[in-house]
């Protein structure tokens, strides 16, 4: 029995140390990705000011465009396990989303970010023309991002209007959440609060190149900021669902070894208390 408590700690205590190792790999990845997502928050900050200063300088925003089915969908789940059911939650969020608006989401062209998406997508009607895998660190992203980009570009000139992301999005210790995210193209209504929006000083700046030219390449960069965006924010967050996951296995883990250590204290204080019974039999048997 005692044997068997033994290798039972043994085995737990290796498991408890994977854990650890696994838990700060993933507080040190989240902390990554979500300073990555603040500095692509601040990019953006510039850049609609950059369309502030192209507004300023005449160009008008058209009018709203009615919406176009199909429609671009991007879906980014989790490429990795241990961090709970992400991807059924997004598909279950992205499908319910495509619904409520009146799209039928077995028409809709759809782009999925994450190898495990696949096994789900069946089950709610969606179909994805091409399944990439998540990057695996902070530095691959922008890889990531300008293929997904190129991939957009050919739905855009097969007649694609509208492009929206779907992923989780992590804000503090809470649990990540589904959300949306607008890809394409850039909003009427932003551009028109753009415009409206008071320069802080009284000389707006000058353009090098014409307003269209300097508005086409802002736009494009506020696209890629937005889709280096929400990679980074669904990064972070099945990251920090993966680091609450493994701070749940280490509590469960600390509580079975403290069972087995007083289940095995037990034990070697029986087998103690036996063998001091067998010594003094013996010595009573040998003084009679």
């Amino acid at each position: 029995m005692r044997q068997e408590l033994s290798r039972s700690i043994a085995t737990a205590e290796e498991l408890e140390s994977i854990v650890a190792t696994m838990k700060g790999l993933s507080a040190v990845s989240v902390r990554q990705y979500e300073n990555a997502r603040e500095a692509a928050r601040r990019y953006i900050a510039t850049l609609e000011h950059g369309l502030q200063v192209v507004l300023a300088h005449g160009v008008e925003p058209a009018s709203e465009p009615p919406p176009v089915d199909p429609i671009g969908v991007l879906l980014i789940g989790a490429e990795q396990g241990m961090c709970g059911p992400m991807n059924r939650r997004i598909l279950d969020y992205a499908a319910a989303w495509l619904e409520d608006l009146g799209y039928d989401p077995s028409r809709q062209r759809v782009l999925a970010v994450g190898s495990r998406l696949a096994e789900e997508l069946g089950a709610h009607r969606l179909r994805a023309e091409r399944l990439l895998t998540q990057p695996g660190s902070v530095n691959g992203v922008p890889d990531r991002v300008t293929e997904v980009l190129l991939h957009l570009d050919g739905w855009r000139a097969s007649g694609v209007g509208d492009v929206v992301a779907f992923h989780h999005s992590r804000s503090g210790p809470a649990r990540a959440e589904p959300v949306t995210r607008h890809i394409l193209p850039v909003e009427i209504g932003l551009l028109r609060e753009l415009r409206d929006r008071e320069w802080p000083t009284r000389m707006v700046p000058q353009l090098a190149t014409t307003p269209r030219e300097t508005f086409a390449a802002l736009a494009r960069q506020l696209v890629l900021a937005r889709l280096f965006t929400a990679f980074v924010d669904a990064l972070a967050s099945e990251h920090g669902e993966r680091l609450l996951a493994m701070q749940s296995a280490e509590t469960a883990i600390e509580e079975r070894l403290d069972l087995l250590r007083a289940a095995y204290r037990r034990e070697r204080q029986t087998a103690i208390t036996s063998e001091l019974l067998d010594i003094v039999s013996g010595y009573e048997m040998m003084t009679r």
